[in-house]
């Protein structure tokens, strides 16, 4: 699984403003994470049971956080 940082738009009628986010780029059709389900467009919302803190903490989690890593997702356009 791969992802990237972009700046997203807020959900429609929330009158918000574009916020950084941390999105999943690309998904291996081999991995695991293609086989829970992930998808490319997903945003990520927590990591290994934590509030998602910004693009630099959710990398920091993914590459150096314990193992097995736990992430939560939302799917792009929910």
């Amino acid at each position: 699984m791969r992802v990237e940082e972009k700046d997203l738009p807020p959900p429609p009628g929330t009158g918000g403003s574009m916020r950084s986010c941390t999105v999943v780029t690309r998904v291996s059709e081999d991995g695991q994470a293609h086989g829970q389900g992930v998808q490319t467009g997903c945003v990520m919302v927590g990591v290994n049971g934590e509030q998602y803190l910004g693009h630099a903490h959710a990398v920091a989690a993914l590459k150096h956080g314990r193992r097995p890593v736990t992430v939560r997702l939302r799917r792009a356009g929910v």
